[in-house]
């Protein structure tokens, strides 16, 4: 064991929602690094770009790069700026040429905790940190509270970084997503949704907390009849 690692270890016994929390990450240790496995082949395999005709034509007419979101300049090279990730409809807008080169995606996979810090979190970093192979890196408030940990995994360039909602956002999620307003990323990837499913893919309060009482709900295949969600 580490020196990181044992000093996470407590005498402290964990309470029983603190066993059903770490027993739910343990179920998802498999999940976690076949998401890094995958995320790391899409990144040694990009996608090339893929634009339909009117996409060609709105590269061509395009006065601003898409990324600083300013006119292009005199002797400045405009470029198509696509999604590396993803196999098609994938351009995202026309781009300076030395912007569009720095503008890369990161290999680092965000996990957010609602108010991590506010909480004794150092029994989800201890099963973590000796449960899957990797260093483990620590942004502490104190020796059981976090800013933040960022778990790295062996033999990939991808990791995981748990974060807290609170310290990471600059408000609640209702009061930042009521300040878009058009959305261009979420729809490139719902482009055929309807308008209606759009709003309400949108918009904060949807979710059903109340039934959500058990991890289990969430290995349901379908969703429950409507009365049950009233």
């Amino acid at each position: 064991m580490s020196d990181i690692e044992s000093s996470l270890v407590f005498a402290r016994d964990q309470t029983p929602k603190e066993q059903e929390l770490v027993k739910c990450i343990e179920e998802r240790y498999p999940n976690m690094n076949k998401l890094a496995e995958d995320v790391s082949t899409v990144f040694l395999c990009p996608y090339k770009m893929h634009m339909t005709p009117q996409q060609e034509l709105e590269f061509q007419a395009a006065t601003h790069c898409h990324i600083f979101e300013q006119s292009f300049k005199s002797g400045q090279k405009k470029v198509p700026d696509h999604n590396h990730l993803i196999p098609e409809n994938n351009f995202r807008g026309a781009s300076c040429e030395g912007y569009n080169v720095n503008y890369q995606d990161t290999h680092t996979i965000p996990v957010v905790f609602h108010n991590l810090s506010g909480y004794d979190a150092h029994f989800v970093v201890t099963d973590i940190a000796t449960r899957m192979d990797g260093k483990i890196d620590l942004l502490p408030i104190t020796k059981e509270q976090y800013i933040s940990f960022t778990k790295h995994i062996n033999e990939s360039r991808i990791c995981f970084r748990f974060i807290d909602s609170f310290r990471f956002m600059a408000s609640s999620l209702d009061k930042l997503s009521s300040a878009l307003t058009n959305f261009p990323n979420l729809k490139s990837q719902f482009s055929t949704l309807p308008e209606d499913q759009f709003d309400i893919l949108t918009k904060k309060g949807i979710m059903p907390y109340d039934y959500f009482d058990s991890f289990d709900r969430f290995d349901e295949p379908s969703l429950p009849p409507q009365d049950i969600l009233q």
